[in-house]
Order: structure tokens, then sequence, then C-alpha cells
């Protein structure tokens, strides 16, 4: 029988409920996006034009380190999430102790396979001669210890799957305010340039993992587990956790597509525009982690509650968080449009940069208000069981609308085809999310309906 600690989920009302898992993700998550700023501003400032579009260049890379940790943790909470909602705990902690044996498997493969071939992918993604070095020099670390970053959010995926977002605010925070602190020691006071912000992830990243397994260690949460495997265990962690992976994955694609694009536009002044919209992207994938931060709020209390058959709450949790979501996207869309150099100035004092992220940020903003709609969509199908549909909207949005108009778009329009491509994909993604989960919204309406008559 799951302690009070995971019985919160299927009692307390919604919306102070939703607030109360998702303030503490999105902070702890913003901290940690803080500190991607801030490691950005330090390298763009200290290391001049060409080491930040060395960060802009990796990025896609450093996505796919992200979607290979999404597979897992993003999967593993999913379903403990439903399965403490049923009531079977030891199940759940079964799939916990599965879950950090595959990180750490996928972890030695992904840094072998990435060491081997990483100046290869650089090149492809857009690096030129000027920022290869840079690109190498702060990737090639990041790699070789991707284990570390996968067990580390796993475990803390874990923490909020079972209701604490408490202790997994702190394994985040811990991770962000050391970033922070160790990036200048790193890169400046003992001289170790670019690859100085990377040594500063891997070594919050150990003190942050150490933390996680205190955690457990000191029986400060519900689930109890040891590292095993079981392959039907890890096969549904695997499916569950494959559309939140195929649409990370999709997203360092296009990053890479677009920087390739970049490269072969003609322009002048190429490693510049490569500078902007890398700081473009640091800037989105720092405005988009309270969306991400709700998406997780929803995930953890819609799952337990469908799995507890309580539909009238996953239905009250599933507006909440589109409406939440969409007036928090309105606002930084108003930014995005309307001014621009507020979400630029930290970044560079470069009018020529500035002047080109702004350009930028004019399509990107148009589509920005819904862009919630996909990642709650998405969350939905994952927490009650669909992975199939799930897996359906995050191969709409990257692989059938934003790699092909990304491929198009720029034949007729050159540069500009490119950020338009960004701005239609996203608005196509939502309209085809609104279709599904208003169909989704109706089943749920009818199993209310019949368990209110039974």
């Amino acid at each position: 029988m799951p302690s009070q600690s995971s019985q919160f989920l299927g009692s307390m009302p919604i919306t102070p409920l939703f607030f109360k898992m998702s303030v503490p993700v999105i902070f702890g998550l913003m901290m940690n996006g803080l500190y991607n700023v801030v490691d950005a501003a330090f390298v763009s400032r200290g290391l001049g034009p060409n080491a930040m579009a060395a960060l802009g260049v990796s990025f896609p890379l450093q996505m796919l380190l992200i979607a290979l940790t999404s597979l897992v943790g993003v999967g593993v909470a999913a379903i403990i999430s439903r399965t403490l909602g049923e009531k079977k705990p030891e199940l759940a902690a079964s799939y916990a102790g599965t879950a950090v044996v595959v990180g750490l498997l996928i972890g030695f493969a992904s840094a072998a396979l990435g060491i081997w071939l990483l100046d290869d992918l650089l090149i492809e993604i857009g690096a030129t001669p000027k920022v290869l070095p840079y690109a190498h020099d702060y990737m090639a670390p990041l790699v070789l210890c991707s284990g570390l970053g996968l067990v580390t959010f796993i475990l803390s995926d874990i923490l909020r799957a079972e209701g604490k977002a408490n202790l997994m605010m702190v394994m985040i925070v811990t991770t962000a305010v050391l970033n922070i602190i160790l990036d200048p020691v790193f890169i400046f006071w003992l001289g170790f340039g670019i690859k100085g912000a990377a040594y500063a992830t891997i070594l919050s990243q150990i003190i942050a993992l150490t933390l996680g397994v205190s955690f457990y260690v000191r029986g400060k949460t519900l689930l109890t587990f040891m590292p095993s495997f079981r392959i039907r265990l890890a096969k549904d962690i695997v499916m569950t956790g494959l559309p939140t992976m195929v649409t990370n994955v999709g997203v360092a694609l296009i990053i890479g597509i677009a920087n390739v694009a970049i490269v072969q536009s003609g322009l002048e002044n190429v490693d510049t525009l490569l500078a902007a919209y890398g700081i473009v992207g640091r800037v989105m994938s720092f405005t988009i982690l309270p969306i991400v931060g709700m998406t997780i709020g929803f995930q953890t209390i819609c799952g337990y509650n469908f799995g507890a058959q309580q539909y009238v709450r996953v239905l009250k949790v599933l507006r909440t968080a589109l409406l939440v979501s969409t007036v928090y996207s309105f606002c930084f869309a108003f930014l995005m449009l309307f001014l621009p150099n507020v979400l630029t100035l930290v970044f560079t004092s470069d009018s020529t940069v500035a002047s080109y992220s702004a350009n930028i940020f004019g399509y990107i903003g148009v589509a920005f208000t819904f862009i919630g709609f996909p990642f709650i969509g998405m969350s939905l199908f994952q927490a009650i069981a669909k992975p199939n549909q799930a897996l359906l909207l995050s191969f709409l949005r990257v692989y059938v609308f934003s790699i092909p108009l990304l491929f198009i778009l720029p034949m007729y329009f050159g540069i500009q085809g490119v950020w338009a491509s960004l701005m239609m994909s996203d608005l196509m993604a939502a309209v085809v999310t609104v279709i599904l989960v208003y169909r989704e919204y109706q089943i749920l309406k009818k199993k209310e309906s019949a368990s209110v008559l039974a």
C-alpha cells in the first residue's frame, strides 16, 4: 500500500496540486536552464563569437544525449506514477531498478560511439574550420561522461514520479548552482577555456548523483530499490519513453539541419549567423523549461489518477495544464515579437548578432503561444498507457512537418525559409494535437460517466 506521500496525488484539489507538483520542478529546471544561459554568456563574452558558435553547433549532440535520458527517465516516470495509482509499489520499485541499469548501459554505449564519431558528427551538423576545435573541446568530455548525466536525471525522474518533487528540485538546483559557481573557475581562473564549461558540468553531475543516491540510502523516498534488470520491464520503459526520445532526436536533427542550411546559404558572416542562432537556441531552451515543468507535473498527476480510475481528475488536470501553459507561452511570445533585444542582452553586445537573433525570434514568436499543446498532448498519451498516439504526435511534428519544411522552404525563401519552417511546423503540430487530444478527452468523459453510473 503506497504511503501518504503518494496518496495525495489522488485526493488533493487539482489546481493547487498542479502547482504543488509543477512549481518545484519548474524552479529546478529554470535554475538548470540559468546555468546554460550563464554558461553561454561566459563563453560568448569571454571566449568570443567562434566559441559561442561552437555551443550552438554542439547543441544537437547535447539534445541527442537528452533524448537518451528521456527515453529512460520519462518512460519509467510515467509507468511508476500509473503503477502507484494502481497500488503496486513493489512493481514500481522493480521498474526503477531496471531503469537505472538501462541508463548505465546506454551511457556506456553512447560514450564509446560518441567519442569515435565526434568530429565527423560535428562537421556534419555545421561546424566550420574555425568553430570545430572549440566544439570538439566542449563536447568530448560531455560525451565521455554521458552515463553520469543519464543516471542522475533518471533518479530525479523517479523522485518526481513518486511525488517527491521537492527532492527532485534539490538535485537539479544543486547541479545548476554548482555549474554556475564552477564555470568561471574552470574557464578562466584555471585556464581551461571552453573545456572548463564541460568540466564544470561533469563535476556538478557527480555531486548531484551522489546526493540523489543518498536520498534512497537514507530512506527519504517512497520506493526502495536496487539496480536490477528485467527484459519485460525494460521494454515497457523504452516503449513509453520512445515518443519523447523521438521528439528530442528530432529537435537535434532540426537544429543540425538549420546549422547546415546557414553554412550553405552563401551569406557573409556565416559564423556570426551561427552565433545568433546559438543564442536563440539557448534562450528557447530556457523559456521552454516552465512548459516542461508543467508537463512533468501534469504527467505525474494524470498517470496516478488514471491508474486509480479517477477520470474526472484526469480531465481536470488536463484542462488546467493546457490553460496555464498557454497563458505562460503567450507572455513569452509577446517578448519575442516586440522586445527581442531583452532576450539577447545577456549574451552579446554585438549589434549584428543581436539583429540576426531578433529576426529569428520574429518568426518563432508567432507560434510560441501554442508550444505547450504538443508537450501536454504527448504527455497525456504516455500517462494513460497509449504510447502509439504519443509516438504519432512526436513523429508528425518532427519528421512530417519540421524536417521536410526545412528542406523545402529555404529553396524558395533562402535563410528566411529556415526560420519560417520552424514557425509553420509548430503551428501544424498544435493543430494536430488539438484534434487528437479532443478525441481522447471525449473517450475519458465516457469512462467518467460509466464509472459514476457503476
